[in-house]
């Protein structure tokens, strides 16, 4: 009869306790040895935490004396009780050797939970409190009945498991390992799961995208040898059931078939199509996604003058192109248990996607970095999902500078961004389309930009024609005055040293020209196009107002 981990538990326990060694009841239940060797290992943490001297032979004399006295005096009191009729009946509690053994493991079930779970958290697989570690998440697991708390927890756990192997690697131990994750490249023998490369030794490895439960060894370097490997969600058939003909039970693969049970030796006098199975197939079961089926040659299963569609051809899938990393941020706009919609784009969740709540929990109106793949087909699978503000989180100060793109009441556009002007704003300078400004603002979690600073430039608007003598990435001198270049200036013509241009540009107070239009004249020969053995002569900026400036 095969005895029950209590039963296992309850003898170790009693063996312990008569002196015997932890590696001698670990060996005569290696069935157990997973299970046993954190409970006995915490038991007699307990037992030497607790443990007392011996006492003295005095005392245990006197210990001896004062029970016999207690046991004479509760006699004469229940002699006394029964006299009277007072006393009927009195239950009698003992603590059976089961019961006592549930009360041990709830002991050091709470122990694993509390202290153990702290010693152990950074344990590493093959550390001997590595068990402890395992345990106490499977005990926090069975614990928890919310179903989304339990799937955040199992979510954690995995992601746990990847950091665990990741550090494995890194300090070059040789052990085995477990872990889930995406696949996310394959490059010849080696996959990449999670980031961690894996020796491949099968014929066809997993497509990339796909959720993947591994078991495999450690190698000390390089990538690790994959003892087993589960696909958790099989990819999706590549041809749709409903666009191939409907097959009857004549079209089930069987070991054997009888010519009168295909519809193809039936005389029909119609001449619409009969559904045939040609007899070159043979009748192989596959656990191919495809709709192919299988049917053994028969010598009755000949051609017959009835029009026989062909089948088309079943579409060989195609794994998708290798996923492309990307970062999302912005507000949190939904969270279920399958996926999260951030700054409008919606994350797939995985078993091996990675949370960080220490900043902030998770709600919606908070705002969030995701860590994504991008597979072919479109998706976008969270890797990790940092939770930067909570929604009752007080505003983020920023700060930046831009150019005035847009004003329009209660908003402008600076920069690219746009900021909200309220009744406590305050604007210093002149405020105009196309003027340097410089924000300071309050970041809400649901990305708004409130300002409450904005200091406006002194700048007019110039205009010059010159000859370029100099092209840089962020500067051009033309007619002997340096231009700065940004992606705000719009550039007209093809820009070469020697070309005439034309130049819309802001003079700010320090005197520095800051391009926003340079027109580009093309030469009319190439001896026009080529510069000139003099000098140029320096072009004069002739200012002009600046728009919305007289308001």
């Amino acid at each position: 009869m095969t005895k029950g981990i209590e039963t296992v538990l309850d003898e170790c326990l009693a063996c312990l306790a008569d002196g015997e060694s932890l590696e001698a009841c670990l060996a005569r239940y290696p069935q157990f040895r997973g299970e046993l060797e954190p409970l006995l290992r915490t038991a007699l943490t307990l037992r030497k935490a607790y443990a007392r001297p011996a006492p003295s032979q005095e005392a245990l004399a006197r210990v001896r004396r004062g029970f016999l006295a207690e046991a004479e005096r509760r006699q004469r009191a229940l002699a006394e009780r029964k006299r009277r009729g007072w006393l009927r009946w009195q239950p009698q509690f003992s603590l059976s050797r089961g019961l006592a053994t549930a009360l041990l493991t709830l002991v050091l079930l709470f122990g694993l939970l509390g202290g153990g779970s702290i010693v152990s958290a950074n344990s590493l697989p093959g550390d001997p409190l590595y068990g402890v570690k395992r345990a106490s998440e499977k005990m926090l697991l069975l614990l928890t009945f919310d179903a989304q708390q339990r799937a955040a927890l199992e979510r954690q756990f995995e992601s746990r498991r990847v950091e665990e192997v990741k550090k494995v690697v890194e300090q070059g131990r040789q052990v085995e390992v477990d872990f889930a994750g995406v696949v996310e490249k394959v490059e010849g023998e080696i996959v990449f799961v999670q980031g961690i490369p894996l020796r491949w030794v099968s014929d066809q490895p997993p497509a990339i995208g796909t959720e993947v439960h591994v078991r495999a060894k450690a190698q000390g370097e390089g990538p690790l040898e994959v003892k087993a490997l589960a696909v958790r969600e099989p990819a999706p058939a590549a041809a749709p059931v409903a666009s191939s003909p409907t097959f009857t039970a004549t079209a089930t693969v069987s070991s054997e078939r009888r010519p009168s049970d295909t519809p193809a030796a039936k005389p029909t006098d119609k001449p619409t199509p009969t559904y045939t199975i040609p007899p070159t197939e043979t009748a192989r079961p596959t656990e191919t996604a495809t709709a192919e089926v299988t049917a053994t040659e028969m010598p009755s299963l000949t051609a017959t003058p009835t029009r026989t569609p062909t089948r088309p051809p079943t579409a060989t899938p195609v794994p998708p192109p290798e996923g492309v990393k990307v970062r999302i941020e912005g507000r949190i706009d939904e969270i279920t248990d399958a996926y999260w919609t951030v700054n409008g784009e919606r994350v797939l969740l995985q078993r091996a996607t990675r949370f960080n709540l220490t900043r902030a929990p998770a709600q919606v109106g908070g705002w969030a970095v995701v860590d994504a793949l991008k597979t072919g087909d479109g998706r976008l699978l969270a890797e990790e999902i940092v939770v930067m503000r909570g929604a009752e989180q007080p505003p983020v100060s920023r700060e930046f500078s831009g150019i005035i793109e847009a004003i329009a009441e209660g908003r402008w556009t600076i920069g690219g961004r746009e900021v909200r002007i309220v009744g406590d704003t305050v604007i210093e300078g002149t405020p105009a389309v196309g003027a340097l400004a410089h924000v300071r603002a309050d970041q809400y979690a649901d990305g708004r930009l409130v300002a409450r600073r904005i200091v406006v430039e002194s700048e007019q608007v110039v205009q010059f024609t010159g000859i370029i003598s100099s092209i840089a990435a962020d500067r051009w001198v033309i007619g002997g005055q340096e231009v700065w270049i940004d992606t705000n200036t719009r550039i007209e013509g093809q820009p070469t040293v020697g070309a005439m241009a034309e130049v819309e540009a802001l003079q700010r107070a320090d005197g520095t020209l800051h391009a926003r239009r340079i027109r580009v004249e093309p030469p009319a020969s190439p001896e026009a196009a080529a510069p000139t053995a003099e000098p140029p002569e320096t072009a004069v900026p002739t200012a002009i107002p600046t728009e919305g400036a007289s308001s």
